[in-house]
């Protein structure tokens, strides 16, 4: 399972490492891959042309894509990419100005180039509904002759919420105390999972969830079901729901490391302890080979509506400047990882400043013909601009700005 989420498989270097340690965690294949990989690096370096080391990293993807058959040939494989509506795409006017088409442009012609390529291997995408992403993976499958099938994934039926709920209830047997509100619960979420696991922590955590879900059907009550599940998050004792605040601003993650930055006053004991709390939770996710959690990404969502409950600009700053040191003492191949994640939080305190943050970076990295932290960066950008909704952000840093960037 890939999760196009992380910013480091928006290059065709990051998602081929990402599937290779997924196949290979013992680094007993691809071995041609790895390298032809450290010899155009180690060219890179020193300073050869751009147009050689084009033409090797397009032989490098075909190496790639030649040991994944190899492998594939023995035994059938599932590649799951999750998260597929992050594809960014550049502005119209980029595309009409620079005569560029968008399948040069971004990661999309990866992923479709390798996946007519793979052999014995079944490809699920997953993600929310983006008809511009599904028009375009379609339409290359057509052409290509590939069997693909397009499921569409609504709430949980009535028949499943209950079903789910009786599953849970053998693992936590104080969800049967709420028995008797199963089907209000699947009517006034719909079945959405995670308004569902929103439900069950609140459950265990030992929640009256009476007043959150009428003994009969409301319409109205149903439209603001969400907001009233906030407000029983947002109910947390101290120090949870700072946990749980920083967690939602740290997108890139949370770990020890980083809540210290955070919160220096606490022993480290204590970080530990509040960390091990929160994944507790359901809706909290962890990335496997590292120690950082996450949110589901609809929490996200619901926690961006409340936006003015909490002052985000202390946290930023602590979070920033954690980055700042880590940079000192990064090596050259840990870098990429680190510019793309304090652009994410630039842009947030600051998207001026992050946006020419970025203009440098981005810079450095085409001088240096380092094209995956090139990508990774203008992926980070787009993925801001694109999603950015608020008024005061676009007025300190127009759309223009970013376009003339990244024509340039």
């Amino acid at each position: 399972i890939i999760d196009l989420y992380h910013s480091e498989t928006h290059s065709p270097q990051g998602i081929e490492d990402a599937i290779i340690r997924a196949m290979d965690p013992e680094g007993k294949l691809f071995l041609l891959y790895q390298e032809h990989r450290a010899q155009l690096e180690e060219r890179r370096r020193q300073g050869v042309a751009a147009s050689e080391l084009d033409k090797e990293r397009q032989n490098l993807t075909e190496t790639f894509a030649s040991e994944f058959n190899e492998y594939a040939a023995q035994r059938p494989i599932i590649l799951c990419l999750d998260t597929l509506e992050l594809i960014q795409y550049e502005s119209e006017v980029i595309l009409e100005v620079c005569g560029v088409e968008e399948e040069d442009t971004i990661l999309k012609t990866w992923l479709l180039g390798q996946i007519s390529k793979m052999q014995n291997t079944a490809v699920i995408l997953a993600g929310r509904d983006n008809p511009k992403v599904i028009k375009d993976f379609e339409t290359c499958f057509k052409r290509e002759n590939i069997d693909y099938k397009v499921i569409r994934l609504d709430g949980l039926a009535e028949n499943e919420t209950l079903a789910y709920f009786e599953t849970m209830a053998k693992l936590q047997p104080r969800l049967h105390d709420i028995s008797e509100f199963w089907q209000l619960i699947h009517y006034y979420t719909d079945g959405r999972p995670v308004r569902l696991s929103l439900v069950i922590d609140l459950v265990l955590r030992g929640d009256n969830i009476a007043g959150l879900f009428p003994s009969k059907r409301d319409e109205t009550l149903k439209a603001t079901i969400d907001d009233r599940l906030m407000e029983n998050l947002w109910s947390l004792k101290s120090p949870m729901r700072e946990v749980l605040i920083y967690l939602w601003l740290a997108r890139k993650g949370l770990n020890e490391d980083l809540l210290q930055q955070i919160e220096p006053e606490w022993t480290p004991e204590e970080r530990r302890h509040n960390l091990d709390r929160m994944r507790q939770f359901t809706f909290v996710k962890s990335r496997p080979g590292t120690e950082m959690i996450f949110l589901h990404d609809e929490l996200y969502e619901l926690f961006d509506r409340q936006l003015d409950r909490w002052n985000p600009s202390q946290t930023f700053e602590s979070i920033i400047q954690f980055y700042r040191d880590k940079l000192e003492i990064a090596t050259e191949q840990e870098k990429a990882d680190l510019y793309s994640d304090l652009l994410y939080y630039q842009l947030q305190l600051d998207p001026r400043e992050g946006f020419w943050s970025h203009v440098r970076w981005s810079e450095d990295a085409i001088k240096g013909n380092d094209v995956n932290l090139d990508m990774r960066l203008r992926d980070e950008i787009l993925r801001f601009m694109n999603s950015v909704t608020d008024p005061r952000i676009l007025q300190r840093l127009p759309r223009d700005e970013t376009d003339r960037d990244s024509a340039t």
